[in-house]
């Protein structure tokens, strides 16, 4: 399979955090995903519509879903384009979702917290309608830009605050580690972590000034420094899980500080259609930037069975 050279230049930021015995996978069985998520990750799928199928591997809404900025995302390309195995996609994440309503209130309603309940609730004890195994199962994790959004220009000890939203954030990747159902510990093991980007370069915060985009750039990293380390410290404590790591804040600022080489003109601004600009909105990628991050995702989880 032929990667181009833009996804080639963002494979440093990829990187396997653990490792665990290798992965199998006994055809015909599909692969299954389950993503929890925000705005970056959201398509629009619910639950108790049509679930994916061989047919439809990202379920419902029709593909490639309900986006934000209106065409595919990096979840859309990974499911049906840089796949060369079925999987079947159940993507949890909706938009403006936070960790933890107690910390942050999220925008419409939906938290991480909610996401993995409806996950537990309703897929956990692998069902025959979903009958995933350990170890044919990815979790992807993209969450925190909200969290970090809606209340960076809060007074008070943000480190104290990112830890406060790391616990609950790990709180929840342990029941899905370890979750049990009438005795079953229905056993995620297969684990994508994604920190999150430099959003105080996006259109919305640049035109907020300067102070705004400084004081968010320094809680982004905090945060994202300690979420690396608790991406390593469930790992340690977790020996039989396998654990990926994307930085996306490295993939944003090598396209936002030279897009030429990733075929942008622009990264200021935003426009919804034309594929040179990398914002499709003033707070989120376009479908051509979700596609690069789709492509150095794929070529980086060789060892998953896709």
């Amino acid at each position: 399979m032929q990667f181009s050279s833009r996804a080639l230049c963002l494979a440093s930021f990829f990187m396997v955090v653990t490792a665990a015995p290798s992965l199998t996978l006994s055809s015909p069985e599909p692969n299954y995903w389950f993503s929890f998520g925000d705005s970056y990750t959201a398509t629009g799928f619910l639950s108790s519509g049509p679930l994916p199928s061989p047919g439809d591997p990202l379920g419902n809404p029709p593909y490639p879903g309900l986006t934000v900025t209106g065409g595919p995302y990096w979840i859309d390309y990974l499911t049906t384009t840089y796949n060369q195995s079925l999987t079947l996609t159940y993507n949890f994440a909706v938009a403006g979702a936070t960790i933890n309503a107690s910390l942050v209130q999220p925008v419409l309603g939906v938290t991480f917290e909610d996401e993995v309940l409806t996950y537990l609730h309703k897929f956990s004890d692998k069902p025959p309608f979903t009958a995933w195994k350990s170890s044919n199962t990815l979790f992807s994790i993209w969450i925190g830009i909200n969290d970090i959004g809606r209340s960076y220009f809060n007074p008070g000890d943000r480190d104290a605050f990112s830890d406060l939203l790391l616990d609950s954030y790990f709180k929840l990747v342990e029941q899905l580690y370890a979750y049990r159902e009438c005795h079953v510990q229905t056993g995620a093991r297969f684990f994508l972590f994604i920190n999150v980007p430099p959003v105080n370069r996006s259109p919305l915060v640049r035109a907020r000034g300067v102070e705004s985009q400084d004081t968010e750039k320094a809680v982004i990293q905090g945060y994202n420094d300690k979420l690396l380390t608790r991406i390593s410290n469930f790992g340690q404590n977790h020996p039989d899980v396998r654990t990926w790591f994307w930085d996306s804040h490295a993939a944003f600022t090598a396209i936002l500080d030279d897009p030429a080489p990733y075929g942008f003109q622009d990264v200021t601004s935003w426009n919804p259609v034309d594929p040179t600009y990398f914002w499709g909105n003033d707070y989120h990628p376009g479908s051509t930037a979700h596609k690069i991050f789709a492509q150095e995702m794929r070529s980086s989880l060789e060892d998953f069975p896709w």
